[in-house]
């Protein structure tokens, strides 16, 4: 299980932390924070680990997103990849953006 402590940032920090729940929080970069801190995020449960996810509404349907694509904008065929496997770290310095055939899920 990831855990992220609800611990205060260092002062001059370059990540904010958008709490998910009781239990978790999601880092991101300042710049993606100004960005979907307006959004309601919670955590979600995918093979064994936890994702910060939305959902959101397009011509009456209900999709869900997970943070860090919205972060990565990948392009067909890629996958968003954490490199420290910590799925709640969502960094920018933490992510990259792998072939769907070549991402290495644990």
């Amino acid at each position: 299980m990831v855990l992220i402590k609800r611990e205060p940032e260092p002062q001059g920090a370059n990540y904010a932390a958008i709490v998910l729940n009781s239990k978790y929080c999601a880092l991101l970069d300042l710049d993606d924070y100004d960005r979907l801190c307006c959004f309601r995020y919670r955590p979600k449960r995918k093979k064994k680990k936890i994702y910060a996810v939305r959902r959101f509404k397009h011509q009456g349907k209900t999709y869900e997103i997970a943070m860090h694509r919205e972060i990565m904008h990948s392009r067909p065929g890629e996958e968003p990849h954490h490199k420290n496997h910590n799925t709640l770290d969502n960094r920018k310095e933490n992510l990259e953006n792998v072939p769907h055939n070549n991402h290495p899920y644990y």
